[in-house]
C-alpha cells in the first residue's frame, strides 16, 4: 500500500516591498511590504487548492497586518512597480544602507547638535556617489521626517530600519 501524503494549513508570501514608512501601529519608520495569506491543500508536498486569499501591508518591526482590498492590492503592485522601473525606490539593502549612514552622522552630532544640517549635506553627496540620486533623495527624505519628529518630540528615537525580508 503507497501511503498519500495530504495536508493543509496557511501559507504567506511576500508580494512587494513598498519602501519606508510609518507603521499605524508602533509609530516607527521601518520597511513595509505587501503580503499574500491563503489557506491551502497540499497533496505530496504540491499545493492542490487555494482559498481565502487575503492580502496585507506588514510593518517589519511590529509585525502588525493592515488588512487591504484587492484593488489597493492591484494599486500598490503597480505603484511598487512602477518605483522600481523609475528607480525611485531603493532596494531593502540598500535602503537600510543609506539610512544607517544618515542615521551614524545624527548620532555623532545630536538630534538639535551644532554643525548637523551642514554634515548631513556633505554625507548625502557621498551618498550620491555610491547610491542612485533618486535612492537617496527617497531615503533623505523619509529620514528628514522622522528626524522632525525627534526634535518635536513626537516620535520615537530614531530607529534603524534592518535588512530584513519577511
Amino acid at each position: 500500500m503507497i501511503p498519500i501524503l495530504i495536508g493543509w494549513g496557511k501559507d504567506t508570501k511576500s508580494l512587494a516591498y513598498l519602501g519606508i514608512a510609518r507603521c499605524s501601529n508602533c509609530r516607527n519608520y521601518d520597511h513595509l511590504y505587501l503580503c499574500e495569506t491563503s489557506s491551502k491543500v497540499t497533496l505530496f508536498f504540491v499545493p492542490i487548492l487555494k482559498w481565502g486569499k487575503k492580502y496585507f501591508k506588514v510593518c517589519n518591526v511590529c509585525d502588525a497586518r493592515q488588512e487591504i482590498s484587492e484593488a489597493k492590492k492591484t494599486a500598490l503592485l503597480a505603484e511598487s512597480r512602477g518605483a522600481r522601473a523609475n528607480a525611485k525606490i531603493p532596494s531593502c539593502k540598500q535602503a537600510a544602507s543609506i539610512w544607517q549612514t544618515l542615521d551614524s552622522t545624527v548620532a555623532g552630532y545630536g538630534v538639535n547638535g551644532p554643525g548637523l544640517e551642514s554634515q548631513l549635506g556633505k554625507v548625502v553627496a557621498r551618498l550620491e556617489e555610491r547610491y542612485s540620486e533618486k535612492h537617496v533623495k527617497y531615503v533623505v527624505s523619509v529620514y528628514m521626517d522622522c528626524l522632525q519628529r525627534a526634535k518635536a518630540g513626537r516620535g520615537r528615537e530614531l530607529r534603524r530600519p534592518r535588512y530584513y525580508v519577511p
